[in-house]
């Protein structure tokens, strides 16, 4: 990842924004600027975090429990497949039935395509494509792309609510607005 922290903030000069100031809303306009790129910061802590987490089962259970790594097998056995797709979900044990979502590179989504592995199934409304993979909803994001080492990509199975953000004041926290600094509080 191109980052190692979690900062989302990005500063921009105005030479860079001036080409903005024409559209016909120009505080939306660098809002959406700011927006695209928060979203991409978001999505690698995401892929970062699962990864991550993954790669500790691995190291306190043992090598091959929660990471299934193909790359380094010989021929098409290196290559994302059914028998790949079908490996890695064995590795969640009951709890493969809670996946949801398989999050792919787009050229990983390619070759799963070129396999006839994925069906593209229509909204409510018939307008839009979505992928799936059986049952799991296909998440393509370039933030999957490469490992590591450059060389290979990373395809992640993913639960529904495994991931979630929210901003805010949990419900039952006190929020202290202002103290008065007294002698009782040195």
């Amino acid at each position: 990842f191109p980052s190692h922290d979690i900062n989302r903030v990005k500063k921009y000069g105005s030479t860079d924004l001036v080409q903005y100031m024409t559209a016909a809303d120009p505080f939306r306009a660098i809002g959406d600027k700011f927006a695209a790129y928060w979203a991409q910061r978001m999505d690698e802590v995401a892929i970062a975090s699962v990864l991550g987490a993954a790669a500790g089962i691995d190291a306190d259970v043992g090598a091959g429990s929660a990471l299934l790594d193909i790359s380094g097998t010989a021929g098409s056995g290196g290559i994302i497949s059914a028998s790949a797709i079908i490996d890695a979900q064995a590795l969640m044990g009951e709890f493969a039935e809670d996946l949801a979502f398989l999050v792919v590179h787009p050229k990983t989504l390619a070759a799963l395509r070129k396999a006839n592995l994925v069906q593209m199934i229509p909204d409510s409304t018939g307008t839009q494509l979505f992928p799936f993979y059986g049952d799991l909803r296909v998440v393509v994001s370039s933030t999957a792309g490469l490992d590591v080492d450059g060389t290979d990509y990373n395809t992640l199975l993913v639960g529904a609510n495994a991931l979630v953000y929210a901003d805010g004041t949990p419900v039952n926290h006190v929020l202290e607005m202002s103290r008065e600094i007294g002698f009782a509080d040195m």
